[in-house]
Order: C-alpha cells, then sequence, then structure tokens
C-alpha cells in the first residue's frame, strides 16, 4: 500500500474587509486544482486575495491556470493577488510560469497582508 506523504489541505478566512487568505497545505495538482479553485471562489473579485503557499510542496499547470485566471479576474474588478512563497522549487515555478507579472510575490504572510 502506498500513503500520500503529502495531504492537500486549501482553508480560507477573512481576517480583515475585503482581504482574503487562501492557505494551502501540501501538493497543487490535477487533483487538488478543482478544491483549490472552490475555495479562491469565496473571495469576491474585488477582494485582496492573499494565496499562502508557504505549506504547498509541489505547483503544476493545472494550479498555475487557476491561478492566473483569478488573478486576471480580480484585476478587471479592481481586485489584488498576492502569493505568500517560500519553497524555491516552487516559487521557480511560478517565476517561469510569468505569474509574478499578474501577482504580487511575498516570502510571508506579513508581508503579503
Amino acid at each position: 500500500m502506498v500513503e500520500a506523504t503529502h495531504e492537500f489541505r486549501v482553508t480560507v478566512d477573512a481576517p480583515a474587509r475585503g482581504v482574503v487568505v487562501a492557505a494551502v497545505t501540501g501538493d497543487l495538482d490535477l487533483a487538488t486544482s478543482p478544491q483549490f479553485e472552490q475555495a479562491l471562489r469565496q473571495a469576491r473579485p474585488g477582494d485582496r486575495l492573499v494565496v499562502d503557499l508557504s505549506g504547498c510542496t509541489f505547483v503544476d499547470s493545472s494550479a498555475l491556470r487557476v491561478l492566473a485566471a483569478r488573478a486576471r479576474a480580480s484585476h478587471e474588478e479592481g481586485g489584488a493577488v498576492a502569493v505568500v512563497v517560500s519553497d524555491p522549487g516552487v516559487k521557480r515555478v511560478l517565476e517561469i510560469a510569468a505569474l509574478e507579472s499578474m501577482v504580487e510575490l511575498h516570502e510571508l504572510l506579513d508581508a503579503a497582508l
């Protein structure tokens, strides 16, 4: 039997009016992207959405698509998306995909808020 080493979880919190934090733990991939997308929908497009990937261990193209689509929708409505990323591999994937042109990248949650 093979056990999952990186259990996926996404939690959503609203620490202030107009600010929504979606914190991800585990891998963001084809299997978990629908749950990730659903969680991001809890923020209105005009909100400041902070996606905390400090507990994320892997990101694939399906998750990048979800994040890019959410960033575009937010920008159209006057909102913003910030991403907290501390894992060098995850940060590199975001940079290669040029997502830093669509979202703010931060190493710490406090800076993103």
